[in-house]
């Protein structure tokens, strides 16, 4: 779970505190992105298991939109600390993974083009923050929205999409990659302030409970919590209701698809459309990595266990 192995007086390794990395101009990024292999084997095993899900899915006629998104160290690696090790072929992890995840006949819209395009002149992450901007946010929802419009025969909406408000700017409450720095180390990197569009909402109470008439369903980690505006985005662009359930993505995108899959809201409204967000870092991680803690499983189980939510 390491960018580059930090080994004591070894010339390649990053500056890392904790599971941090310190990275040029107080970028930070986070020390489980590996950079310095590509274990194949282990991305077709992940992708294998994701597809095995997603046919599921599918044949519940539920059709399915993986989001991947791009990693951050890799889209800025420029800011990366000086020395630091990216292997040879670390460019074709994004590439394999859609490529692996496009066999199961799911929806995979490639976002790693118009991110390391927008990378050259836009900062599209925060920098002591794991997570992406609202620019990135709106940049994924655009091309997802792009994409699934040409490729996915969706019947049209009888509600319209979120409308969105004027732009705003806001703080980042909490950069998570500081709790990893010793307390002294964090007061050289300041709040960081992003510029974000919000939903428009009515005085009326019941505007803020989600729309359970949305066919289209965002299943996503952390990344797509509402303050960055990804479900918003994609619903104003797609021009129909998005209903929005995520979790941290310490729970992993496996538990969050059960959990879904067993709720009131799944046996209430099935969706028509299921977009299932997925970290590109994240392709190394089957459903009983340690990185999920108590939420990890076996395969078998994950599997078996969406089937048996499927007929509830």
């Amino acid at each position: 779970m390491s960018l580059a192995v930090p080994l004591p007086g070894h010339a390649s390794a990053p500056a890392a505190t904790g599971l941090t990395v310190v990275g040029r101009d107080q970028w930070l990024f986070p020390l489980w992105d590996v950079m310095s292999r590509l274990d194949q084997a282990q991305l077709r095993s992940v992708a294998a298991v994701m597809n095995e899900a997603i046919g599921l899915l599918r044949q519940a006629r539920i059709e399915v939109v993986v989001a991947l998104v791009p990693s951050k160290a890799r889209s800025y690696r420029q800011f990366l600390p000086p020395q630091t090790t990216l292997a040879p072929d670390i460019d074709r992890r994004y590439p394999l993974a859609i490529a692996e995840l496009r066999r199961s006949g799911a929806l995979v819209p490639d976002l790693d083009t118009p991110f390391q395009s927008a990378a050259r002149s836009q900062q599209l992450y925060f920098k002591a923050d794991t997570h992406w901007l609202p620019e990135g946010a709106a940049l994924a929802a655009t091309e997802l929205a792009r994409q699934t419009t040409s490729g996915l025969k969706l019947p049209a909406s009888s509600q319209p999409g979120t409308k969105l408000g004027e732009v705003t700017t806001a703080t980042n409450p909490v950069s998570d990659l500081l709790r990893f720095l010793p307390p002294a180390a964090r007061a050289a990197y300041p709040q960081e302030q992003y510029r974000v569009r919000n939903a428009v909402t009515t005085a009326s109470p019941a505007a803020l409970i989600e729309d359970d008439s949305a066919d289209m369903v965002v299943l996503g980690n952390s990344f797509a919590q509402p303050r960055y505006g990804f479900s918003a985005q994609l619903s104003n662009a797609l021009n129909r209701p998005v209903s929005l359930v995520w979790k941290p993505n310490n729970f992993g995108a496996y538990h969050t698809l059960l959990e879904y899959l067993r709720s009131p809201l799944f046996r209430q409204q099935r969706p028509k459309a299921l977009v299932w967000q997925h970290l590109e870092i994240d392709m190394q991680n089957l459903p009983n990595s340690s990185s999920w803690g108590q939420q990890a499983m076996p395969p078998r189980e994950f599997i078996a266990n969406v089937q048996t939510a499927l007929r509830g």
